[in-house]
């Protein structure tokens, strides 16, 4: 039996082997000669030693070790000694390569010829000529069949030994006697990776004349091929495909490298397993980590899956798992089993005798059809008179395998020559069916029974009805069938079929119960009386009754005599006592008029007292009052038990609750007046004037009596006596009210347990459990299932205190009266028994522990920071003798079932019981995606990383940086795998293009404008832009904000003339405070100088007679500074022109020389005083309009003709304007005789 793995190890080194044959020369007719092998280890200058380190024997292995007279190898198997042939002859002639030439020198291509010369075809032949087929032969002509021996004749197996007789390991070496590794050689010594030619390993090696020919697959010239690696899965995809590198395979698939290798991982899914198939040939795991494929052409790889089975653990009655024995899972040397174990059958009629099984516990080898026999049930299975559990196969490293069974699931024991395997059968009893159902299921459950049983057998099954409900029927094959109620409280009652000689169809049917009945005896309510006539109730209906106190017409005896009719005594009984069910229900406290009080009861009833009104006799001495009782959610039949109405004046007491409580009792007269201790429970009890003494004991698991309760203050508790009884002592008349009443209540009492391991060299077992001597209330201990080691000793058991009993492993203790009498104050101590091995015992112990992986560790940690130790376990074997453990530890669900290659679960028995097994196991894990996306787009701005993770492991991913992107998620996800690894989801970081690189998405970016105002900031400009980014909460957001920081804004030491050296901004802006959104960017903040006052002044503008138009409004400016004086705007005065501006107001300049003297300012500009100052407008005459001044336009003459008369103005010269309007002259006028001047005409 060899593993795949083993056997594709041992072709890997058969090919190498065979790709060092040397090739023949041209017209050489044979082959060429092959070096001596040389060893590693060895020097190769001198010959003779090189032969004697090729003779020396290896170390023995570890097969070789354990007793070859007792190990029974399977089928016969045995190992081939070396031949002096395969000696002399080390290096087979035999081509392995797929287009190399066989010794006679032809290409066998594809079709590979043999040493003979013959087509070896896809049936290869070995150098003896013979046909090799798919058993292929050894150099030394025998048949290596799966048993493939390397050149030297000795058994490869999973020990792989190259030509030269060295053991190849995983280092093979080439038939010339040089590492191959990875990088193989050809057989002319050339490096086949770099592909040299012949001629080059000439140069290094001028003896080997026959190697200087190069085959025309090697020629320099020949160009470089790869091929596509293609995958199918099937039935469909249950994993996923890597690369070497961990990448995911897409559908395009990958390429194999210039020679046509290619390697790829299958992680096959939680529960699945992967095989990858290349055409015709099955791959295997390179390193247990990957698959190795070499193809000459585009290729298809297969990987199919197939789903683990899952095994049913079984339970026993605690709920713990049983110590089942499983396989012996070594992942490095256990094979899995093809039928190789012989046992015997016995008992089974004709099918006695030898039959082949696989390795397995013999309940589930026992279920296989192949070990099934009609007319016939398994009984048992044994070796000589023990009876086994399991039985296996041990391989060793050398390949030998080795059969064990084991009597109890956890130590494996070689069988010995001699020993047999049987299997005992008996004739089969007839077995029956039992099925069952339910009617209305939701109205009760059925605890079923049996689901078989044998012909005669008894099965038995309880059924309880829901609240409320109630059994309808049960039938059995149709028939009713009469149960007996085992809980009056529940009504759950057992059926029992008995005598069984058919299959069993049992029918259980509920109903609900639609109504219930309320009683009471008035006789058992003292002084007082339920008045209501209900009887019934329907399921759930509100239940309400009326209890009035008796009229105090009546003189009753306090301790519950008889009354006597006397007038004089009218009293008033006060409710301090109402019980349900036997459950005591709590009273109003106050006798006033709707005062209430409420209980809640088992089942949800709750029940409401309320005081509904109260009646005074016609004398006014006394008081009846009148309750109402409301009860409310009850789904069972109600009996009112008990009440009690004290008298007003006289001291009663309660006893309301007994918690811890076994016996309470009252010390008083009994009928013949005598004092006795008298049992008191739950009731009234009249008090005496003196002190008042009870008594009580407490039941098993308390301690610590407490007395509460109303009128209770100067009352006092002493005790325990020795008999265990504790003593009550309240005084006389000792009562606050009306409810006085007892509360008496015991702490319950917890303890714990503590392992002494009495002079163990192992570590300490430890119990955190608290255990309580209620039942149900985890009152059963259970011992730990770690066994503690002493050298030279055999542990025994436990012992607790003084009992004499010995505790094993797993074994139960209930906590009660009988086994605290071996417990000191509140602590199970178990004490180690040892038994001491006598000098030249043939036993000795062994110790096997169990170690967990932690969910949290750095991967290079050492072991005992990986792993936590969980479990230590005892076992004996034989002093020097090996012992196989077989794993019987019930591992978490979320950890590997199988322990992984740390463990050791092989040791050899020492005389002082200090070897040791390690099983270590490791969590599942889970695979998820680290993905790097757009935030936009969601498409990946990186390749995403595939990685894993432990079952409970937290882990934390920090998001790399890309470059052109900036992270826009948070820069870190922290996330815990659950327990059972279905909490993983990918991790996913968002990022955000940043085109201009500046740490800010594109998409959040804000540009901020500042401005300043009578002045520049520092950089002499008077706007600045920065920026920002926006986030919200600290992550980026386009809703949210930016704040701006001190290096954001600009300088402000720049104001202009007339400012000073400071001022504001607006919007109010602070470093570190002020913050921007989208919109509010929008608006740029401006910062503005001071103004300096005391150099400004007022410039202010007069029109000077303007006649239309407006002034030009007045305006600051520092002294000395240069002003622009305003134009004439929409100034204008009539038949005038505007000249400009003069600080002194002139009339209409008529002439040039006025213009000159009017101190008009020619360019426009004033050197600004130091004083406020108004300039005037200057204009000059244009009667005419022409926008010339007067004093630049040519005169006209005006002449006065007399017309005949005497005098007159004459002529006027150069003194008027073209279209100027002339006043004429009208005093100096011409005269004329015996005429009269009338005026001037034109005419």
């Amino acid at each position: 039996m060899r593993r795949t793995k083993k056997m594709l190890a041992l072709l890997l080194a058969g090919v190498l082997t065979f790709s060092n044959v040397a090739y023949a020369a041209p017209g050489d007719g044979g082959s060429a000669p092959m070096e001596e092998p040389v060893d590693n280890a060895t020097d190769i200058s001198n010959p003779e030693e090189e032969k004697e380190a090729a003779n020396t024997p290896e170390e023995p292995t570890e097969a070789e070790t354990l007793s070859e007279e007792n190990a029974v190898p399977i089928d016969g198997e045995t190992e081939e000694l070396p031949t002096e042939e395969s000696e002399e002859d080390p290096n087979a002639e035999i081509d392995a390569e797929t287009d190399e030439e066989d010794a006679d020198g032809t290409d066998a291509e594809t079709d590979e010829e043999d040493a003979d010369g013959t087509d070896a075809e896809t049936d290869e032949e070995d150098a003896d000529g013979t046909d090799a087929e798919t058993d292929e032969e050894d150099a030394d002509g025998e048949d290596a069949e799966t048993d493939e021996e390397d050149a030297d004749g000795t058994d490869a197996e999973t020990d792989e030994e190259d030509a030269d007789g060295t053991d190849a390991e995983t280092d093979e070496e080439d038939a010339d006697g040089t590492d191959a590794e990875t990088d193989e050689e050809d057989a002319d010594k050339t490096d086949a990776d770099s592909n040299e030619d012949a001629a080059g390993a000439a140069e290094e090696n001028p003896d080997a004349d026959a190697e200087e020919e190069v085959t025309e697959g090697e020629e320099e010239s020949e160009e470089a091929v790869t091929y596509k690696i293609t995958f199918a899965e099937e039935p469909e995809s249950h994993g996923t495909l890597l690369t070497i590198d961990d990448e995911e395979i897409g559908e395009e698939g990958i390429e194999t490298d210039e020679e046509g290798y290619a390697q790829f991982k299958v992680q096959a899914d939680e529960g699945w397993t992967a095989e990858a198939v290349c055409g015709d040939e099955v791959l295997s795991l390179v390193e247990d980590s990957y698959y190795e494929v070499q193809v000459s052409e585009d290729t298809e790889v297969t990987v199919s899956y197939q789903e683990v089975a899952v095994e049913e653990v079984p339970m026993d009655d605690a709920g713990l798992v049983k110590a089942v024995p499983s396989l012996l899972r070594m992942q490095k040397v256990l094979q899995e089993s093809e039928g190789s174990i012989p046992i015997t059958i016995e008992g089974a009629g004709v099918h006695n005798g030898t039959v082949h099984v696989e390795e397995g516990s013999i309940d589930k080898l026992t279920q296989s059809d192949d070990l099934k026999f009609e007319g016939y049930t398994f009984k048992e299975a044994v070796v000589g008179n023990d009876k086994i559990v399991a039985i296996g196969e041990y391989t060793t490293s050398d390949g030998k395998s080795h059969i064990y069974y084991s009597l109890d699931g956890d130590t494996g024991i070689l069988l010995q020559a001699g020993q047999t395997i049987v299997f005992r059968y008996e004739e089969t009893v007839a077995e029956y069916t039992i099925s069952y159902s339910v009617v209305n299921e939701g109205l009760g459950s059925i605890e079923e029974g049996p689901q078989t049983v044998k012909e005669g057998g008894t099965i038995s099954f309880r059924v309880t009805p829901g609240y409320g409900n109630y059994i309808g029927s049960v039938t059995v094959n149709d028939h009713p069938l009469q149960g007996t109620v085992v809980d009056t409280d529940t009504n759950a009652t057992d059926y029992v079929v008995s005598n069984i000689t058919e299959n069993k169809n049992i029918v259980v049917s509920f109903a609900k119960t639609e109504e219930f009945s309320i009683s009471w005896n008035n006789g058992e309510i003292r002084q007082g009386d339920i008045t209501s006539s209900v009887t019934s109730f329907k399921n759930g209906e509100i239940v309400t009754l009326e209890l009035t106190s008796s009229w105090s017409n009546h003189k009753a005896d306090h301790e519950g005599g008889g009354y006597e009719s006397n007038i004089l005594f009218w009293r008033e009984w006060h409710l301090n006592q109402l019980t349900i069910n036997d459950q005591n229900i709590e009273v109003p406290e106050t006798y006033e008029v709707n005062a209430t009080a409420t209980t809640e009861l088992a089942n949800g009833i709750t029940v409401t007292v309320i005081l509904k009104e109260e009646e005074g006799n016609w004398l006014g001495t006394a008081t009846r009052y009148i309750y109402e009782i409301r009860i409310d959610g009850a789904k069972e039949n109600l009996i009112v038990n008990n009440g009690n109405f004290k008298s007003a004046s006289i001291d009663e007491i309660i006893v309301k609750e007994l918690t811890g409580v076994d016996t309470f009792q009252h010390w008083t007269q009994n009928e013949n007046r005598k004092w006795v201790w008298k049992d008191v429970g739950v009731n009234y009890v009249a008090t005496k004037s003196n002190e008042n003494q009870y008594r009580f004991k407490l039941e098993v698991g308390y301690e610590d009596p407490q007395l509460t309760g109303i009128g209770m203050d100067q009352s006092y508790i002493s005790g325990p006596d020795n008999e265990g009884w504790y003593t009550l002592n309240i005084p006389g008349n000792n009562t606050e009210s009306d409810l006085s009443c007892i509360r008496l209540n015991a702490e319950k009492v917890t303890y714990s347990v503590i392992y002494d391991m009495n002079g163990a060299n192992s570590e300490s077992i430890t119990d955190e459990g608290m255990y309580t001597a209620l039942e149900g209330e985890n009152n059963v201990i259970r011992i730990s299932n770690e066994i503690p080691a002493k050298e030279g000793h055999v542990f025994l058991g436990w012992k607790l205190g003084t009992n004499e009993t010995l505790y094993q492993m797993n074994e139960s203790i209930t906590v009660n009266e009988t086994s605290l009498n071996y417990v000191t104050g509140h602590t199970f101590e178990f004490v180690a028994q040892w038994k001491k091995l006598e000098p030249g015992s043939t036993t000795a112990p062994y110790t096997v522990k169990y170690w967990l992986e932690k969910a949290d560790h750095s991967e290079d940690a050492e072991v005992d920071e990986k792993y936590d130790l969980k479990g230590t376990v005892n076992g004996l074997g034989i002093v020097n003798e090996k012992v196989i453990r077989l794993s019987t530890y019930d591992v978490p669900e979320e950890y590997n079932s199988n322990y992984n290659d740390s463990s050791n679960p092989m040791t050899t028995v020492t005389a002082d019981g200090t070897a040791t097994i390690n099983f270590y196991y490791d969590l599942k894990t889970v695979t998820y995606k680290v993905k790097y996306l757009d935030e936009d787009t969601d498409e990946s701005v990186r390749s995403a990383d595939s990685k894993t993770a432990r079952y409970g492991q937290t882990v934390t991913e920090t998001a790399p940086e890309i470059s052109g992107y900036v992270l826009v998620s948070d820069a870190s996800k922290v996330f815990t795998v659950s327990k059972d690894g279905t909490s993983v989801e990918d991790v996913v970081f968002y990022y955000s293009e940043d085109t201009n690189q500046n740490g800010i998405p594109d998409d959040y970016e804000v540009t901020v404008t500042f401005k300043a105002t009578n002045g520049t900031f520092d950089d002499g400009e008077s706007s600045y832009t920065i920026i920002g980014g926006l986030k919200k909460n600290g992550k980026w957001d386009a809703t949210g904000s930016y704040t701006i920081v001190a290096g954001d804004i600009p300088g402000t030491n720049k104001p202009a003339e007339g400012y000073q050296n400071s001022g504001s901004w607006k919007p109010q802006l602070e470093a570190g405070t002020t913050s921007v959104t989208a919109e509010s960017a929008k608006t740029p903040f401006v910062y503005t100088y001071t103004k300096n006052v005391s150099v400004w002044h007022i410039l202010e503008y007069d029109g000077n007679n303007h006649t239309k138009g407006t002034v030009p409004a007045p305006k600051e400016y520092v002294e000395g500074t240069t002003v622009t004086l305003a134009g004439q705007g929409s100034l204008e005065r009539d038949q005038a022109l505007f000249l400009g501006w003069s600080l002194k107001q002139n009339a209409l300049i008529m002439t040039e020389a006025e213009k000159d003297v009017a101190g008009i300012f020619a360019d426009g500009r004033l050197v600004m005083p130091e004083t406020d100052t108004k300039v005037y407008a200057v204009w000059a005459s244009d009667i005419d309009e022409d926008e010339t001044p007067d004093y630049e336009d040519d005169k006209y003459d005006l002449t006065y003709d007399a017309n005949g008369g005497q005098g007159g103005p004459g002529t006027v010269e150069d003194t008027y304007l073209n279209t100027q309007t002339v006043t004429l002259e009208t005093t100096n006028v011409p005269t004329m005789e015996k005429a009269k001047f009338l005026g001037w005409s034109e005419t």
